[in-house]
């Protein structure tokens, strides 16, 4: 009878070493996905703020034309191109977001869904805000918020 004892101790070490093996297997590739999944992300994340960081939005100067009308000079300090999307004025009351807007071109103005600085370029914004009317005496903040969600801001008081 000892003999039959000590082939079950074999046995049963073995299947004990195969389950063991097999947990760190799964462990191992669990981790393998997992470390490329976030480090795969934190590439992704890291490329955007380059970016990010590369462009410059800075709103130079902005002026409030009662009844309607909002004017920027919009430059880029950054190093790379960047992409005007959208200009939000807000104040107390009032509450805007403007993705399409008239940029000064020859002497006119043109009606654009998006405009496009190089480095060190202006240009010259006007957002009509007929939904409401400028009140004079009161505090806006103007933003220019880029295609990667860079933002220039500015509190303009309206003459």
């Amino acid at each position: 009878m000892p003999t039959r004892a000590a082939i079950s101790e074999i046995v049963a070490s073995l299947i004990l070493l195969v389950i063991a093996v097999s947990l760190g297997a799964v462990v191992v590739v669990w981790a393998s996905n997992y470390s490329s999944l976030v480090l795969g992300g934190i590439a992704e994340n890291i490329d955007q703020a380059r970016y990010s960081l590369m462009e410059l939005p800075l709103i130079e100067h902005a002026m409030l034309k009662p009844p309607h009308d909002v004017l920027l000079w919009v430059s880029n300090e950054g190093s790379t191109d960047l992409e005007v999307d959208a200009v939000y004025v807000v104040n107390d009351t009032v509450m805007g977001y403007y993705n399409q807007f008239y940029v000064h071109e020859n002497e006119s103005y043109v009606l654009v869904d998006k405009l496009t600085l190089k480095p060190t370029q202006v240009a010259k914004i006007m957002v009509n805000m007929t939904e409401f009317e400028i009140s004079r005496g009161s505090t806006y903040v103007v933003s220019v918020i880029t295609s990667s969600g860079n933002r220039a801001t500015m509190t303009v008081i309206a003459a």
